[in-house]
């Protein structure tokens, strides 16, 4: 269901309520499973760890961390820190002029915006105490002792977040909040195989179109597919590589310019100085390593925190933002392309921004090592 409901904005609005109602459901199932296997628990405890790490998306891992004794967390965001995590930790509310993890705004600018934000942040906020809550009375019969998720969310030694204060919005930290965002891109040319060197030595131009893993562009609407190949034909001077995940022959099978492809090399091919621009859904990994490589992109948001992150990118200079209705209409997505390749600024914004990451004083990877051993001491 998702992967059709994610392209389509009445389906999408019928995907998230389930998952609002299911979710939390499935995670207090697994966590009661989770605690009735003692002899799991049991060997996990005779191993005495130092350090544990886990997602803050549930919270079972932390009641499960702290019955085995182990007494130095770390909570690990794959997206920028979750309103009730900033909660926990005691770090103030920003609602008034920080976009909401699921903001569609760029700026928080006037009191519309200001009460738009407040309502994604509460709704946020209000997800995942219900969902927490249904973990706690799932095993409140398992756990002797049990906490308040705000005790386990608020007394970890760290919370790791993934972002990055020279790339996001500027908000108050708490010294507990480590940003690490970009931890996990390689910056530098990465070797490529023979297939990929010859496509991207083919024209002297060259496309990267991407939305995810999660969002499948052989899912979307024949109209949006329609309008990707009205660009391609209209620029057969440029190489466009299409991440598409079922074989089509007849889609684009007459232009020689377009190579679909299951699976590639995200990282290698936005490192490589061939690659002039990429067509994103704006993903907080695809966005992390557009920034830290320096590739301008024409960002198109489907849902969820993409739209904050496309924000975030177009305000440093290097992006353009369309709306997923936009790919209807070959003639716009073709203008945000080309504007983006021939308007210098936009790749010197990008390498700007780049550069000011690979500079700063403190690498991602080398704050994650640090903050892990000193947490352990």
């Amino acid at each position: 269901m998702f992967e059709e409901a994610v392209w389509v904005e009445s389906k999408n609005k019928d995907f998230i309520l389930r998952v609002v109602t299911t979710v939390p459901a499935i995670g207090a199932f697994q966590c009661k499973d989770l605690f009735e296997r003692k002899e799991l628990l049991e060997s996990l405890q005779n191993e005495k760890f130092d350090l544990a790490i886990a997602q803050p998306m549930q919270l079972c891992p932390y009641i499960f961390f702290d019955q085995l004794g182990i007494s130095t967390v770390i909570s690990a965001s794959s997206t920028i820190t979750m309103e009730p995590i900033r909660s926990s930790l005691g770090e103030p509310d920003d609602y008034n002029y920080v976009p909401a993890t699921m903001a569609k705004m760029a700026e928080v600018s006037s009191w519309t915006e200001t009460i738009l934000n407040y309502l994604h942040n509460t709704a946020g906020g209000w997800y995942f105490e219900y969902s927490f809550s249904e973990e706690v009375d799932a095993v409140k019969d398992l756990v002797p002792d049990l906490k308040s998720w705000r005790d386990y969310m608020g007394n970890v030694a760290f919370a790791f977040v993934n972002s990055n204060p020279y790339l996001d919005y500027p908000r108050p930290y708490l010294p507990k909040s480590v940003p690490v965002g970009g931890m996990q891109v390689e910056t530098e040319k990465i070797g490529l195989s023979k297939e990929w060197d010859e496509i991207l030595s083919k024209r002297k131009t060259n496309v990267l179109i991407s939305f995810g893993s999660n969002a499948h562009s052989s899912k979307m609407p024949d109209e949006f597919k329609k309008g990707f190949r009205e660009v391609f034909t209209s620029m057969p001077e440029t190489t466009f590589i299409w991440k598409y995940e079922e074989p089509n022959p007849t889609l684009v099978g007459d232009l020689p310019n377009v190579h679909l492809t299951v699976w590639m090399p995200q990282n290698a091919l936005l490192a490589d100085p061939r690659l002039n621009l990429f067509v994103t859904h704006g993903g907080l990994g695809s966005s992390m390593e557009l920034a830290y490589i320096g590739v301008p992109a024409v960002v198109i948001p489907l849902m969820a925190d993409q739209f904050r992150n496309g924000h975030m990118l177009a305000r440093h200079g290097g992006a353009k933002i369309l709306n997923k209705q936009d790919l209807a209409h070959g003639d716009v997505i073709r203008a945000a392309v080309k504007e983006i390749l021939e308007t210098p600024s936009y790749k010197k914004n990008a390498e700007k921004l780049a550069q000011v990451l690979r500079d700063q004083p403190l690498s991602p990877k080398e704050s994650v090592l640090k903050h892990c051993n000193f947490a352990v001491k």
